[in-house]
């Protein structure tokens, strides 16, 4: 099924009778998507006319927030008298739906059949035994950790001690070569983005000896943030702080560093984005290294688009033309949350100057 049409600069939100004939109690018919953060919302319930159909109209400039396909996803859903809801299946069309939900062609900047590989990608596991732990390569891949792009003494990865993905046969293997990694690149310092947590003893979760070291030497950062505010409340000062806080603490602790949440893929992917840029990395060098996550092949997906939107509502549509480092450093500046000289003397710890 169609569930939508584009007509100039806005959309209109379909699902004809024929769809619901299956159904015979249906008192309202809306919609949630990325631009509602996926929540239920008066404004975007469909009306019915005197056929039975439904549908919405908007202006396009209200739904031009990503998912993480790299365009902006919705899904259909039904009430009846009792407020029970069900959920429409997604336009079936290959290319046109990622993981359950419609994605909104908003221009060719993706072609249904990238979207569609994407899809196979997002729903990859790489088991364990398709990894070798001999290879260096691999063993990065397997801890999703890297270098952070324009930087020497920054690494980027997966949590040391939480398992997200307990249920695979390869989270025992990638926290113990995180742990290991940590201790090769002679971390010093590191920055945990999703909060405070303890070990599960259900799932043998642990700190490793040497993460203990960091813990007891006050080497380790931890705060909380969250999705929606990394991606889509950039501008934020909310995110303003978490990136100064960010920047204070490399400026006063020991390099080299390591920043997580608990992928790797989100908190991590944007934190690590903004310092990759205040410290010269170009557009292109930030958006590869965001991507790569995928590799790790654990059923999770992100396209750049998504960390694009992030950086355009950070800066607020401004265009930087090709000096993202300078724009990023006046934004800071004038939220008046970090100096120049902090912003330097913090470039100068992370290209180890």
């Amino acid at each position: 099924m169609v569930q939508y049409k584009i007509v100039g600069k806005n959309i209109t939100f379909l699902c004809p009778q024929a769809e619901l004939k299956a159904q015979t109690d249906v008192c309202r018919v809306g919609l949630r998507g990325t631009f509602t953060s996926w929540q239920s919302d008066w404004r975007f319930m469909l009306k019915a006319n005197d056929k039975g159909d439904w549908s919405l109209t908007l202006p396009l400039s209200q739904v031009r927030i990503p998912g993480n396909s790299g365009l902006p996803e919705f899904i259909l859903y039904t009430e009846d008298t009792w407020g029970n809801k069900t959920f429409l299946k997604a336009d079936s069309r290959e290319g046109f739906h990622f993981l359950g939900n419609t994605v909104i062609m908003l221009d060719d900047s993706l072609s249904p059949q990238q979207i569609a590989q994407n899809e196979k990608l997002a729903l990859t596991v790489r088991p364990l035994s398709e990894y070798n732990l001999n290879n260096d390569a691999d063993c990065h891949t397997l801890a999703n950790m890297r270098l952070v792009p324009g930087t020497q003494n920054l690494w980027r990865g997966y949590h040391p001690y939480k398992k997200s993905r307990p249920e695979l046969d390869s989270e025992d293997a990638r926290i113990a070569t995180v742990n290991r990694l940590l201790e090769v690149h002679g971390i010093k310092s590191v920055i945990t983005l999703s909060g405070d947590e303890s070990c599960d003893p259900s799932l043998r979760e642990s700190i490793s000896p040497y993460m203990q070291k960091i813990r007891k030497q006050w080497n380790q950062m931890i705060t909380n943030t969250s999705y929606e505010t990394v991606y889509f409340r950039s501008d934020s000062m909310e995110f303003a702080k978490l990136i100064a806080s960010v920047v204070q603490f490399i400026n006063v602790h020991p390099a080299p560093y390591y920043v997580h949440c608990r992928l790797g893929s989100d908190r991590t992917g944007t934190v690590s984005a903004v310092l990759a840029a205040l410290c010269g990395a170009s557009w292109a060098e930030i958006a590869a290294d965001y991507q790569k996550t995928c590799k790790m092949a654990i059923q999770e997906f992100r396209d750049s688009r998504l960390l694009a939107y992030s950086f355009n509502t950070l800066l607020r549509g401004k265009d930087y033309g090709n000096d993202l480092k300078k724009a990023l450093c006046s934004h800071l500046v004038e939220e008046e949350v970090l100096s120049e000289q902090e912003i330097e003397k913090a470039v100068c710890r992370l290209k180890n100057f």
